[in-house]
């Protein structure tokens, strides 16, 4: 089994604004941060620029440890422990943290490009209608079972929610609907012979039918 090494956490400073970083070898890393200020545009190079490229490395504290990801994971906890202002990027990621920025990214570039993807879909769908047409319908038959208990789990679920806004609708909508249903009864009328006026639906031309009015007017 290999043996651990000591690794290095340290602290630049430059004025009062500080960059957290972790190395295995702490001098080669100071020659390192002091080439790359002199042309370099991360943000902890900028700051030393113009601070006349003066800076201050400090070691916090030496860690040992095996791997380089045990090294960068204990940067990590130092960087949230202390909130460096230099640092562009997080030392260390989770697999959780990965994927969150992953559906951020996404999310932002798609708000970014709203009007170019949905031209690209648009132009997608209409290339390949057949071929959408024959997938969508093989979907649906291989997964019948499935779409029919999901359908039905949906409608159980949002039963009273359904109910509440046709209660709602019909309130909101009650006066509207009773003088549509008055017009259309008056403008759905015809003269009998008999002088009355019917309305032309089969219930109600076979109950005038029944009328003594009617039966006189057919003797």
């Amino acid at each position: 089994m290999a043996s651990k090494r000591v690794g290095k956490i340290y602290k630049i400073k430059v004025n009062k604004d500080f960059y957290i970083g972790s190395t295995w070898d702490f001098d080669y890393r100071l020659k390192c941060h002091t080439s790359k200020s002199k042309n370099k545009n991360y943000k902890l190079y900028k700051a030393i620029r113009d601070n006349n490229n003066k800076f201050e490395m400090i070691l916090l504290y030496n860690y040992e440890c095996y791997t380089d990801t045990e090294l960068r994971i204990e940067e990590r906890r130092c960087y949230d422990e202390l909130k460096p202002n230099l640092n562009v990027y997080r030392p260390y990621t989770t697999q959780e943290e990965r994927i969150e920025q992953k559906k951020q990214y996404k999310k932002q570039y798609n708000n970014e490009n709203r009007e170019t993807i949905r031209e690209q879909v648009k132009q997608y769908r209409i290339e390949n209608r057949e071929t959408i047409r024959e997938q969508v319908k093989q979907y649906r038959i291989e997964n019948r079972e499935t779409l029919l208990e999901k359908q039905k789990q949906n409608y159980i679920k949002n039963k009273e929610s359904r109910l509440e806004y046709q209660k709602q609708h019909y309130i909101e909508n009650r006066e509207n609907n009773l003088e549509n249903k008055k017009k259309h009864r008056d403008n759905n009328k015809y003269i009998c012979g008999c002088g009355s006026r019917v309305l032309n639906e089969n219930a109600a031309i076979r109950n005038h039918a029944q009328t003594q009015r009617h039966k006189k007017y057919l003797l």
